[in-house]
């Protein structure tokens, strides 16, 4: 068994630990460890390729469904609003996702939305990048401008 040493231990720290653990009913300072690491665990939550897959398509069509509601935002904003906002949005909370989980759904919503921008008809609503924040993360917007300067431009025959 591999113990852990703690430098320098605050017996505060450990008299709250033991006062926790007794008014949650525990008999043992162990079983109230395993609690909090199990407990841990499941709010770290981590949805398989196949549900990433079905939020970022429900992320993307209730972007669309909410653009009045939506000026511009982050991935995480339109998840976060979703949540708040959608019935049929019935997934983890953000905060309840682990981060590798976080930084996948960033990179495959941007994926998404390009792919999503290439398949629409002059006219309809898609999903494009608006710069960033001061976080560095990507803002998006809801926009019916066909003719992105970002995009070639390809005469038609």
């Amino acid at each position: 068994m591999h113990l852990i040493g703690i430098e320098n231990p605050s017996l505060d720290l450990i008299e709250k630990v033991c006062i926790n653990a007794k008014s949650n009913n525990f008999t043992t300072i162990s079983e109230y460890l395993t609690f909090l690491v199990e407990r841990d665990c499941e709010t770290n939550e981590k949805p398989n390729e196949d549900e990433i897959l079905l939020i970022i398509d429900s992320l993307i069509q209730l972007a669309l469904k909410n653009t009045r509601r939506l000026n511009v935002f982050t991935m995480q904003e339109l998840y976060t609003f979703c949540i708040k906002n959608e019935e049929e949005f019935d997934y983890p909370n953000w905060s309840s996702l682990d981060r590798s989980v976080r930084i996948e759904l960033g990179k495959k919503f941007k994926a998404a939305i390009l792919k999503h921008a290439d398949k629409i008809e002059p006219g309809d609503d898609y999903i494009k990048q608006d710069g960033t924040n001061i976080n560095n993360s990507a803002l998006y917007k809801v926009t019916r401008d066909r003719f992105d300067l970002s995009r070639p431009f390809r005469p038609r025959l």
